[in-house]
């Protein structure tokens, strides 16, 4: 199969888009095309509501139950997870480095912490403890993680205000091949979210990397879990490594 097909069919499995009208129960879900991220990385299904992908100077995963679960709602909840490849040399992704493209076509950075704690998202952390995404990093990738000092993080956690508002802003996280970071990102979504594609991204010092995930309709997501087996087997089977 050529790459472009196999991206194309891989990313329409990844993203779970399906086209349910006429679906027979003895047949494969009929899966529909989403765009190319436009970035030569290998992305995989971790779970109905997990996605990685890396290339070779690093990872990033996201779980987004939460955010499935809030549409209409002004602000997007993900976990998230980033990491080095193995030999690299540490590096710093900032703020900046962050952001979330939209089914719209729209690119929104991280927000700041004076954003955050200013919005009061008490009531959606509390709904997201109960749909909570364990990232299970793949085993190219060390298990612990990277220790939270000088501030290597994005967000004061939720009940710290008072911290927030005296210590200095937090501006990104340290990142060294021995460890991860992993941890909660925030998005204001104007006009609130919406059913549809986007993408994670998060910018290493030498390559994007885009992370596909779909905000799904009750239909789509009725479909997704009733047939994940088969389209597990369908994203690994387009992603096995090339027989040399």
């Amino acid at each position: 199969m050529a790459r472009t097909s196999m991206r194309a069919l891989v990313l329409t499995v990844l993203c779970a888009t399906v086209s349910v009208a006429g679906f027979a129960q003895d047949k494969q879900p009929q899966l529909s095309q989403i765009p190319d991220p436009g970035a030569p990385d290998v992305v995989r299904m971790e779970g109905p509501y997990v996605r990685s992908a890396h290339n070779d100077e690093g990872w990033v995963v996201l779980g987004y139950q939460a955010a499935n679960n809030s549409v209409g709602d002004p602000w997007m909840l993900l976990d998230a997870g980033i990491a080095l490849g193995k030999g690299r040399k540490n590096q710093r992704i900032t703020r900046e480095a962050v952001s979330l493209s939209t089914p719209d076509g729209k690119t929104i950075p991280l927000p700041s912490n004076a954003e955050y704690v200013s919005a009061n998202l008490t009531a959606l952390e509390y709904r997201a403890r109960f749909l909570h995404e364990e990232l299970a990093f793949p085993a190219e990738t060390y298990a612990r993680s990277c220790p939270d000092k000088d501030g290597s993080r994005f967000f004061y956690d939720s009940g710290e205000t008072l911290r927030a508002q005296v210590y200095p802003p937090l501006d990104g996280v340290t990142l060294n091949p021995q460890c991860r970071w992993d941890g909660t990102l925030y998005f204001p979504v104007p006009g609130g979210i919406q059913y549809g594609q986007y993408f994670l991204n998060v910018k290493f010092d030498g390559r994007l990397i885009r992370v596909p995930f779909r905000i799904m309709t009750k239909d789509e997501e009725k479909m997704l879990n009733d047939n994940y087996g088969s389209i597990k087997r369908q994203f690994e089977e387009a992603f096995a490594p090339k027989k040399k």
